[in-house]
């Protein structure tokens, strides 16, 4: 089975929080709401999120939904549910949102891995 663009951007964003677990730092100093490499995982996520709906709409050759690449990119929980149900059939589109929430579920489970790799294995 060939991967799509759409596919490897996601394969993109789970790995960006192994990355991401890696690379945080384990305590912010007071004050701080967040390090830089939370602030560069925050613009990655922004921008595949924004990629995924715009090159999973040109895959199906249609017109992303009003304002879902910026739904997605920036309010996900709300606009990939919405990118999805505007864009598929009602079962496709109940599917995608579980398999949405699956996904964010590897992408807390790469984080975490991440993060032991970097306490417990790398020092």
């Amino acid at each position: 089975m060939k991967m799509t663009k759409s596919k490897l951007i996601l394969v993109l964003l789970v790995t960006s929080f192994l990355v991401a677990g890696v690379f945080e730092p384990r305590y912010l100093p007071p004050g701080e709401p967040m390090s830089l490499a939370g602030l560069i995982h925050m613009v990655a996520i922004i921008v595949l999120l924004f990629l995924w709906c715009k090159t999973d709409s040109s895959e199906r050759g249609i017109v992303p939904p009003s304002g879902a690449p910026i739904l997605c990119a920036f309010i996900s929980p709300v606009g990939v549910p919405y990118y999805l149900f505007r864009s598929r059939p009602w079962r496709q589109a109940s599917v995608g949102v579980v398999l949405a929430l699956v996904l964010s579920a590897m992408m807390t489970a790469q984080y975490l891995a991440g993060f032991y790799l970097k306490t417990h294995v790398v020092t």
